[in-house]
């Protein structure tokens, strides 16, 4: 069985963001996973998509960690820290 992630952007694609548990997923079915990029999606000015629009790009999906780049992280204050 082959999973795909599936992204859609309006850009050329050059990047997508993808969440921790999607990169999880991928790793924990590592080999059975590829990404799909829709890129060059059309969106109107009623912000509307043009369904003909976009190329589809399919990429294997083994995200290694030389792959991704952080773009967010949690933070937890300890209790009884606070000033």
């Amino acid at each position: 069985m082959t999973y795909l992630e599936a992204k859609g952007t309006t850009t050329a694609g050059e990047r997508v963001i993808v969440t921790r548990n999607e990169v999880a997923f991928a790793r924990e079915h590592a080999g059975r996973c590829v990404m799909g990029i829709l890129a060059n999606i059309r969106v109107d000015d009623s912000d509307d998509v043009d369904p003909t629009s976009g190329e589809l790009r399919l990429y294997e999906w083994d995200p290694a960690d030389d792959d991704l780049i952080a773009l967010s992280y949690d933070f937890y204050p300890p209790e009884g820290q606070r000033l």
